[in-house]
């Protein structure tokens, strides 16, 4: 409910509704907790953890979430709807995304969602 920023009943039903489609992970406390988690289960085997030593992991948590269009909670960390916390983001699913929202963004100029 949290991410779709329920608010009315409808909604919250709705939520519960599809509780299936949402990947949660319930011990990330923060951007850079999920940020160093991300890239510990996408990272490749062998990766060279001293190029990242002094990156900000926040930053890079934050970054991935907004790719996945999901959030840290207070309760943990969730993806959006149909998508999972721990897969590789590759350029054309970041293309997909894109275009998918642009569709999302047009939908709601033309007079509500249809």
């Amino acid at each position: 409910m949290e991410i779709l920023n329920a608010e009315v009943t409808g909604e919250a039903l709705d939520a519960i509704d599809s509780l299936n489609e949402y990947d949660f992970d319930p011990l990330v406390q923060d951007e850079s907790q999920f940020g160093k988690a991300y890239a510990c289960r996408v990272f490749p085997t062998g990766f060279d953890w001293n190029i990242i030593e002094g990156c900000d992991m926040h930053d890079f948590g934050q970054a991935v979430l907004r790719k996945k269009h999901g959030v840290v909670t207070e309760y943990g960390a969730l993806s959006g709807r149909g998508d999972k916390l721990y897969t590789v983001l590759t350029p054309k699913q970041e293309q997909e995304l894109e275009d998918e929202a642009e569709s999302e963004d047009e939908d709601m100029g033309m007079g509500g969602m249809t």
